[in-house]
């Protein structure tokens, strides 16, 4: 893990990025290359999608709450304070939009079931299907 030069990688070790740091001041160190919107919580990612590499920052309402880095064969956790609620909700949108997207003709029984999920992550949909925060 101290092999990575990257500054993300680097202020996570030296400690200047912590549990509950925010979202600006990580944003003053490196800007993520991919973010993965979940309303309250936001999971940024500092390598290019699909690299065998990643540093991966979750943040809950503007707080840093997780910081892992790794590649294919190694990965080191800085830490894992990720709400169970969270967690929870974010692992259902993700199935539910790929059952949808797999399984179109299920999507009217499924959409209730999403749509209640990005509510309890602070996501409304208007009726064209677009997430707005509230």
């Amino acid at each position: 893990m101290r092999s990575v030069p990257e500054p993300i990688v680097v202020a996570l070790a030296n400690g200047t990025l912590e549990a509950g740091s925010t979202t600006r001041q990580m944003m003053s160190i490196d800007t993520p290359s991919w973010t993965e919107d979940f309303g309250r919580c936001k999971i940024h990612g500092f390598a290019p999608e699909g690299s065998y590499d990643y540093r991966t920052i979750v943040t809950v309402d503007n707080r840093m709450v997780s910081a892992d880095v790794g590649s294919c064969t190694w990965r080191w956790s800085f830490f894992d304070e990720i709400p169970d609620d969270i967690a929870r909700s974010v692992g259902s949108v993700r199935g539910l939009r790929d059952a949808i997207e797999r399984m179109p003709e299920h999507a009217d029984k499924l959409q209730p079931l999403l749509d209640e999920q990005l509510s309890s992550l602070g996501i409304e949909q208007t009726a064209a299907g677009v997430n707005v925060a509230p």
